[in-house]
């Protein structure tokens, strides 16, 4: 094995790869080298000089070299391996060419072409070159489907996240690419109408079925040399390389990855890892790439962007990834298109998860369960990326199947829920970014909830004064609610809604619980919720700060307390009371919730709220 570095002219020194060579005959390692390079000859255009090392040996190729043999020869059977996907008589030549039973001579007179001169290789045995960039005491290491992933350790509070390709073998290293440009060219001459209307699965599932022809046709003698699982790695990276979107891909893919951002284009790619927390990545995307991006989502979601409205929010979903993304460009951003990504997971995470990850505890997450369950009007309320809609969606995936629950949201963040047999209708509406067209907005559809008769309305984020007034007018009527919104605390949060909002100071009285989450930025930017507060039953005070109690609490050691007993819970109180259940059976319901989410066993908790109706119904009988 042989490592290749080239050096430009620009004075920057890479390593491009490694040659699966042996043995170190000088002139059938030109041979090699022209075969390697002929996959994607445009390398060799700013070469300056290519070195080639091992334990043993060390080669240096000087720039002549490159440019009256190399790069003329490379060219001229990347043009042969380009044509015989198209042309049998191009694909005849090419496999006489890999098999060694052409001579240089007889391709000269083949191709019609002077493009190769004799001439000796200058060889030397200079120093190792500076621009190593192999991955050394790296903390943490994973795939990520054709990615490998490297966690580093970095001087300052952020690691470095970075990508590489699943292997550093030249012939895939230059073939991706080179495949990419072939499926378009492909597609472009026999599937144009097919692709010009399509989306990003179908896309990927026409080019991924044409890739093992259209592989073999160009690169047979790469193929040749790969497992199968390698040849699967290679196909998906030529689609991305199709699509322009080679580079963004591993953010998109990464499961541990919950959400990236680029600030603007050829700055590096920073995100928030799920266990390392803020990490600095190894890309920084061009504004080319950027565009590609824009114009992906733009087209598989019907989203736009143009310069009276530049900023973009939608969800984006395909088999590969689901994520929320937001983009923003010129004249709003300064610097060119700025794009901020959140992560789905394939897998939302449950309660149990919650609780494994210490965000609350078993006995608040079984109280807050209960809460739920029994269609209690909830705030949760937190700083962006605290984990309020995870919580939401945690909560919700355990609700009774029974309830009609249905949802108005400006991006689609709740689980479809469809496929377990449950009662949900979703409804999508114009995001703020959106507010100039003609879609229905979010207080519209609140309103006409009053005649559709949900029995739990969730309501996503509560935004602006429009979102909150209109969720109080529907608690106010007589729905139950369940949202989230930004707020740090408890006196932010009602400054804001009674002093900036004008939310009359009673009409917060129809909140049954407010919880509050934090991201702790500086402990691996963990998510957990700090306080729970519940609404007093009996309010004499007139300041709003006194309608409410906490009962949970994290305290300075890190611990999530109840503060107060459930016996003396008004929240248990007004349960009890609308539902004709006694404070004790309450109280030894959630207990029981609390053993099942710390023995992980929560598929049962439906089974054990009918065993609690039954016994409720058998003695009003």
């Amino acid at each position: 094995m042989l490592r290749m570095y080239i050096k430009k002219r620009s004075g920057e020194q890479k390593r491009i790869g490694y040659l699966k060579y042996k043995k170190i005959d000088y002139e059938s390692l030109l041979d090699e080298l022209i075969r390697i390079f002929s996959i994607k000859p445009s390398l060799l255009d700013e070469i300056e000089s290519l070195m080639l090392y091992n334990e043993k040996v060390c080669i240096l190729i000087d720039r002549k070299t490159v440019r009256e043999i190399l790069t003329p020869s490379a060219k001229a059977i990347h043009e042969i391996r380009r044509n015989s996907v198209f042309d049998n008589k191009s694909y005849n030549l090419l496999e006489k060419i890999l098999d060694g039973r052409l001579d240089l001579k007889s391709i000269k007179r083949s191709i019609g072409r002077n493009a190769f001169h004799s001439k000796m290789i200058f060889l030397e045995k200079p120093a190792i070159y500076s621009g190593n960039t192999e991955i050394i005491s790296a903390r943490d290491s994973y795939e990520v489907l054709c990615y490998n992933v490297y966690i580093i350790e970095n001087k300052t509070p952020e690691k470095m996240y970075v990508v590489r390709l699943f292997s550093s073998y030249a012939g895939i290293r230059f073939s991706y690419d080179s495949l990419g440009r072939i499926l378009v060219m492909y597609d472009r001459k026999y599937f144009l109408r097919k692709i010009s209307t399509a989306f990003f699965d179908e896309i990927m599932d026409h080019r991924l079925s044409l890739f093992h022809n259209i592989a073999q046709r160009f690169c047979p003698d790469i193929l040749s040399e790969l497992t199968k699982i390698e040849f699967r790695k290679l196909a998906y990276l030529s689609f991305f390389s199709s699509l322009k979107m080679t580079r963004i891909m591993p953010f998109l893919l990464d499961d541990k990855v919950q959400e990236f951002y680029q600030d603007a284009p050829s700055t590096k790619i920073y995100l928030d890892h799920e266990k390392y927390g803020r990490c600095v990545s190894n890309i920084a995307l061009s504004s080319r790439e950027l565009d590609a991006f824009l114009s992906h989502v733009k087209i598989d979601t019907g989203s736009y962007i143009s310069f009276s409205s530049p900023s973009l929010k939608t969800d984006y979903r395909t088999t590969l990834f689901r994520v929320r993304v937001s983009i923003d460009s010129p004249p709003l951003t300064v610097n060119g298109i700025a794009i901020d990504v959140r992560k789905y997971g394939k897998k939302p995470l449950t309660l149990v998860d919650i609780v494994n990850k210490k965000t609350l505890t078993a006995d608040a997450a079984a109280f807050l369960l209960t809460a739920t369950i029994f269609r209690s009007n909830i705030l949760i309320c937190g700083e962006p990326g605290s984990g309020k809609t995870t919580l939401l969606n945690a909560l919700d995936m355990l609700l009774p199947r029974t309830l009609r629950k249905v949802y108005i949201e400006d991006v689609v963040e709740s689980v479809d829920q469809l496929s377990e047999g449950k009662h949900q209708l979703r409804l999508k509406v114009g995001t703020l970014e959106e507010i100039h067209e003609n879609l229905s907005g979010k207080v519209l559809e609140i309103i006409k909830m009053l005649h559709r008769k949900p029995d739990y309305l969730i309501l996503g984020e509560l935004q602006n004064e429009e979102h909150v007034k209109a969720a109080f007018h529907a608690m106010n009527a007589g729905l139950r609610c369940i949202q989230t919104t930004h707020a740090y605390s408890l006196e932010q949060l009602i400054y804001r809604y009674v002093d900036i909002f004008s939310i009359p100071s009673r009409l917060l009285l129809s909140l049954d619980l407010i919880i509050f989450m934090k991201r702790d930025f500086y402990r691996g930017d963990k998510r957990e919720v700090v306080s729970i507060f519940e609404r007093h039953n009996h309010v004499a005070d007139v300041n709003p700060l006194s309608f409410f109690k906490p009962i949970f609490i994290r305290r300075f050691n890190g611990l999530l307390e109840r503060v107060s007993s459930y016996e003396n819970s008004s929240l248990i109180e007004k349960i009890s009371i609308e539902n004709r259940i006694s404070k004790n059976e309450l109280i030894l319901f959630i207990k029981k919730i609390e053993s099942m989410i710390k023995q992980q066993q929560v598929a049962g908790i439906e089974a054990l709220l009918n065993k609690l109706l039954f016994l409720k119904c058998k003695y009003e009988n």
